[in-house]
């Protein structure tokens, strides 16, 4: 028996080692991968990890209502404050409100609450590093709204398109989040029936992945409407389609209303049908306004096959720039598909004379993961005001997004103008694998795409795979010592 023991102890520390030893392994090339200092002028690639600087959740948003219960078509005032959590200045901010009623059944997990406005609160909101904003703004209820626990969710993004906190698009990832209530004699308000809603004739899930459609195939999208009331209700419906989200006009592709009378008790399918869908995500919202209330609902279909790049969030990693202080540009960007392609990000600094500071640019490939590009540079002078200028072009050289961020000291407190916000990091070059990216569509990709990308993820994959070899040796080598024995013990 002792020899069995020294012989386990022997099968558990090589395979501790193995494990201690793989994983020093995957910890080194994942820094590999993550680790390199990229010069100020360099030559490779240009590609860092976007999560470097672009940090998701870094505004927090703390807004409430004045008070808790309200009537229809009464006016609400909300306020609160917002606070920049980064380490460089936010500006051109902008606060997006989406209003629901609760939900209280047991679909409310899988598809969420009912949606009966969305709205721009705030717009023009420059927000110093490491700083807090007052705010406040009103907002007036529909009429004949349900009685019943609402909420109010909270978003934050810069220049009408990059999400700094939720995502407005998703009805499960605010910023924040408050309640109230409204009392009214109404009983009941048109609703869209957001658990039977279906793209392509399939059950549409609002908290779920979707697959994405074939192009070829068109896309169909159909949402019951339904009247709860014992009268017929008029009602106009309008038909938004964006691309990507609805934060910024400039993505609606296409807008048309009808006019429908719903029976009392009774529901009508709204519909939009694509043929030949020309982009990989499509926001198709239907609106309903009428004598019996207000519903909202907006439904986000995939599609393969069409590669098309998207800018997110270029910025500045310090402000005001300093003679002599190093600074850093950046931004992030993607396929809004899941496709990968060649691409070309060109990011251009330039101060209130419209002279170039600093110019920067990556060519190479663009996937539906998040990826970034950044350069670090020394100005010669001070600058209080400049102007970034971002573009993205797709594999045929044509451009696919832009976007000019105005930065000004003296939109903050002026006070920031003479002084320093402190040097940033030098950005890490990654390089990207050479396999297939990790598909948008997996249930993991919010999870890890906007935590910092796979690395994590595989060296916990590579782990747990260790542990799992590891138990199967040590049990089939004890088995055979113990088995080896007994065979001892009756042959003696």
């Amino acid at each position: 028996m002792r020899e069995i023991k020294q012989k386990q102890k022997a099968v558990i520390y090589l395979f501790f080692g193995m494990l201690v030893a793989a994983s020093l392994f995957l910890f080194g090339n994942a820094q590999a991968q993550t680790g390199d200092q990229l010069p100020p002028e360099s030559g490779q690639t240009n590609l860092i990890n976007c999560f470097q600087y672009y940090n998701f959740g870094s505004v927090d948003i703390r807004i409430d209502p004045s008070r808790y219960t309200y009537q229809s078509s009464e006016t609400m005032v909300f306020k609160g404050t917002l606070e920049n959590k980064n380490d460089y200045p936010v500006v051109d901010g902008e606060v997006y409100v989406k209003i629901y009623r609760r939900d209280s059944g047991s679909e409310n997990a899988r598809n969420g609450d009912f949606q009966i406005a969305e709205f721009k609160a705030l717009k023009g909101i420059n927000i110093d590093s490491r700083a807090k904003k007052g705010v406040n703004f009103d907002y007036r209820l529909p009429e004949r709204l349900a009685p019943g626990e609402y909420l109010a969710q909270f978003f934050f993004e810069v220049s009408g398109k990059y999400n700094l906190a939720g995502l407005s698009f998703h009805s499960s990832m605010p910023g924040s989040v408050t309640s109230f209530a409204v009392k009214s004699a109404a009983g009941g308000a048109v609703y869209f029936d957001k658990d039977n809603v279906k793209v392509n004739g399939k059950p549409y899930g609002f908290r779920q992945v979707s697959q994405p459609e074939q192009s070829e195939n068109g896309i169909t999208v159909s949402a019951p409407l339904k009247n709860p009331t014992a009268e017929a209700a008029d009602i106009e419906i309008q038909k938004d389609i964006f691309f990507w989200d609805a934060l910024d006009e400039k993505n609606k592709l296409n807008s048309e209303s009808e006019k429908i009378t719903l029976p009392p008790n009774g529901s009508v399918d709204v519909s939009y049908a694509i043929p030949k869908p020309q982009y990989s995500v499509y926001l198709i919202r239907f609106t309903a306004k009428g004598s019996a209330g207000q519903s909202i609902i907006g439904v986000r279909p995939t599609v393969n096959g069409i590669f098309q790049p998207r800018l997110n969030y270029p910025a500045l990693a310090s402000f005001p720039l300093k003679s002599g202080q190093k600074s850093v540009l950046f931004t992030c960007f993607h396929n809004a598909g899941v496709d990968r392609n060649k691409g070309r990000v060109i990011l251009i600094l330039k101060d209130d004379q419209g002279n170039i500071i600093k110019e920067h640019s990556y060519d190479g490939d663009v996937t539906g993961e998040m990826l970034g590009t950044a350069a670090e540079f020394v100005p010669e002078k001070n600058y209080n005001k400049v102007t970034l200028l971002a573009e993205i072009y797709n594999d045929k050289g044509e451009l696919a997004d832009s976007s000019v961020e105005n930065y000004d000291c003296n939109r903050f407190d002026p006070s920031i103008c003479e002084t320093s916000s402190g040097e940033p990091a030098s950005p890490l070059a990654i390089t990207l694998p050479p396999e297939e990216p990790f598909a948008a569509t997996s249930p993991l990709f919010w999870l890890v795409d906007y935590r910092g990308g796979k690395i994590i993820l595989e060296i916990f994959a590579g782990i747990v795979l260790l542990i799992v070899a590891g138990i199967v040796v040590k049990k089939t080598v004890l088995n055979k010592e113990i088995d080896q024995n007994n065979l001892n013990i009756t042959n003696g």
